[in-house]
């Protein structure tokens, strides 16, 4: 599981086993805007986008 951000400056890189599992992303250290989650498993690779707004 990746996170970058828009610039493709990578932010977070871990391995992680996948099935049934829950994972929480600490974003305390990232600004608000926009990133990217990218999931890669075996040959299939998914992309999510979110944003981070905070008060």
């Amino acid at each position: 599981m990746r996170i970058s951000n828009l610039n493709g400056k990578v932010l977070s890189d871990k391995t992680c086993e996948i099935n049934n599992s829950q994972f929480t992303i600490g974003v305390e250290d990232l600004n608000n805007g926009l990133y990217i989650i990218m999931v890669k498993s075996g040959a299939d690779i998914y992309y999510s986008k979110f944003v981070i707004v905070k008060d």
